[in-house]
């Protein structure tokens, strides 16, 4: 396996080269936080994915001190973080009750 290939880090340095990280319970608990503010659905998606796109322009090229990290974000620990952060959503809107929009219903 290579670094690249990476499922978990946590040796300081190698944030941003894996699929999960340190920052990955951060992305989770903000699912939750959302969804127990009442954050509908649609609208969680478009925070996270602007947050993500933001972030990685502002890692690029040469990492952030900010958080830590010494290159951009690899494409898979972007969609990693969007995944891990909708799981954290589903969880607490579904521990509400609460189910996600059908995108064929109109509204």
């Amino acid at each position: 396996m290579t670094d690249r290939a990476r499922l978990l880090s946590s040796t300081e340095g190698r944030l941003n080269a894996s699929v999960l990280d340190e920052w990955s319970i951060v992305h989770f608990g903000f699912g939750v936080l959302a969804a127990a503010v009442g954050m509908k659905g649609w609208t969680f998606i478009a925070a996270a994915t602007i947050y993500e796109l933001a972030e990685y322009a502002h890692e690029y090229p040469a990492g952030s001190p900010l958080f830590g990290s010494k290159h951009p974000e690899w494409d898979v620990n972007v969609v990693s973080d969007l995944a891990v952060a909708f799981a954290g959503f589903c969880l607490a809107a579904w521990l509400q009750g609460r189910t996600m929009p059908d995108p064929r219903r109109a509204s």
